[in-house]
């Protein structure tokens, strides 16, 4: 669960363990099943991805995060997240 205000960083890269090959994108959707956000292609991590969420107020709760290749294209990898 996301308490309203807390961050949660994502990613196949540069979070954590986080690792990857192939061209990865990751989705955040909220706890009524919209997607809040999404990357490909994050900033310094080549095809790999990464994404910020901060939960605004009364929307906290269940998140569910996915991860996923870009297109038909192959990909694997190790998600990582933290939560501040």
């Amino acid at each position: 669960d996301i308490a309203a205000g807390q961050t949660l960083t994502f990613g196949s890269c540069g979070v954590g363990s986080a690792t990857g090959t192939g061209d990865t994108v990751v989705r955040l959707f909220n706890a009524a099943g919209q997607q809040v956000t999404f990357n490909d292609d994050a900033s310094g991590c080549g095809s790999l991805s990464r994404a910020t969420y901060t939960a605004p107020a009364s929307a906290g709760g269940t998140y569910q995060i996915r991860v996923g290749c870009f297109g038909a294209d192959a990909c694997s990898g190790t998600l990582a997240w933290t939560l501040q």
